[in-house]
């Protein structure tokens, strides 16, 4: 069943295809008589705010209350066999097979909330500085992000890292430099939100000293 908003009509289709069109928005209508027949259909009226009901003979019922015969805490009347939204004020309407008609005023009145995914925060990368380093000792520091979706996978993304170190996937650098120095890099992050990822980048360095040399103990050699 369904409603022309132009002219009030109605429209009826049937199990075989057929679509009936009738003029009157109360043909057939009687609030207060018995419903020949079992709904099958339900339309709500967004001019005047009321419904109707179309059983499975064809004849049609208009109620000029929305609320008409409502109860939105009592055990339904009969299997559920149609249901309208009203746009005015976000309720919905359920009419069951024995003509009951039921409002509610809430869109998840007697349901499970609509599941809404967490908002993210923005992909952040945390790491504002790494640790100093010596040639020819082992180098080990974790980059860190937060926001986004984890988990997280690290890339350097410009620049290039002391020659000797590496950067995992995790975020992880390691290994023992072999040269003095200042390297400046970018690392990039990228989160798992799907369908479009989230990147995030920064700009870091990494200062290799030399090592110290090491002075031999003092030892006297004249032994006669």
């Amino acid at each position: 069943m369904a409603l022309d908003a132009k002219t009030g009509g109605y429209y009826l289709a049937t199990s075989t295809g057929s679509v009936y069109s009738f003029d009157a928005p109360w043909h057939g209508s009687a609030a207060n008589r018995k419903l020949a027949g079992a709904v099958v259909a339900m339309a709500l009226d967004a001019r005047t705010g009321g419904y109707y009901l179309a059983t499975s003979t064809g004849s049609v019922y208009s109620f000029d209350a929305p609320w008409h015969g409502s109860a939105a805490n009592r055990k339904l009347a009969g299997a559920v066999v149609a249901m309208a939204l009203d746009a005015r004020t976000g309720g919905y309407y359920l009419a069951t097979s024995t003509g009951s008609v039921y409002s509610f005023d809430a869109p998840r009145h007697g349901s499970a909330p609509v599941f809404k995914p967490p908002a993210t925060k923005p992909l952040v990368i945390t790491t504002t500085s790494l640790p100093s380093a010596t040639v020819g000792v082992a180098y080990s520091a974790t980059l860190s992000a937060s926001g986004g979706t984890a988990p997280y996978s690290w890339v350097i993304a410009n620049g290039s890292l002391p020659i000797g170190l590496s950067l995992s996937s995790s975020g992880t650098l390691n290994g023992t430099p072999s040269r003095a120095g200042t390297s400046t890099f970018t690392v990039g992050v990228v989160d798992s939100t799907e369908p479009s990822p989230r990147v995030a980048t920064a700009s870091l360095s990494i200062a290799v000293s030399a090592a110290t040399p090491t002075t031999p103990p003092l030892t006297i050699t004249t032994t006669s």
